[in-house]
């Protein structure tokens, strides 16, 4: 009969632990990478968050009128996805759409990232939007309750709500 040697066993656990923590590290700074990507100033179905070049005031008017058609409340995008996740990241997912909605609570992830909390109507999840640090200022002034008019890129349902990234307020001015 064999014995093991303990202390080859250990140095082996050891060997084991020490290649999934380094996995798990680069995986997470692979996320980072991938998710401070590219934003895009287009929002589905063709309106613009922002102008490319300076537009006359019935340019604009159309251009917010467009963006006004196309928003959709945050509730109704929660219950999409609860309807049915198929369907909803057939028509949401992966495209910058408009959004309005109640801010229901203000936050940073571990990774300092900006996260406003959207009240969906429903008391266990919210819409999670990620907001690019240029938005800094404007999230900084937000209080809850807030009725807030934003863009953003879908990444679908996550844990039970709505996430999206790169998300930026509509400016109205």
């Amino acid at each position: 009969m064999s014995q093991e040697n303990p202390t080859k066993k250990s140095g082996l656990l050891k060997k084991i632990g020490i290649g999934c923590g380094g996995a798990i590290i680069l995986f997470i700074i692979i996320g980072i990478f991938v998710n401070k990507g590219s934003s895009s100033d287009s929002v589905a179905n063709g309106a613009s968050v922002a102008p490319a070049k300076e537009e006359t005031p019935e340019d604009k008017a159309a251009r917010m009128d467009k963006l006004r058609e196309n928003t959709i409340a945050a509730r109704d995008l929660h219950r999409a996805y609860k309807a049915n996740e198929v369907a909803a990241d057939d028509q949401y997912k992966n495209k910058t759409i408009a959004v309005i909605g109640r801010v229901e609570k203000i936050k940073k992830d571990f990774l300092d990232n900006i996260i406003v909390y959207v009240n969906t109507g429903d008391m266990f999840s919210e819409l999670m939007a990620y907001f690019r640090d240029d938005q800094k200022s404007l999230v900084a002034s937000l209080q809850k309750g807030q009725t807030i008019w934003f863009t953003g890129k879908v990444e679908g349902l996550q844990v039970g709500s709505v996430r999206m990234k790169q998300c930026q307020f509509v400016q109205q001015d």
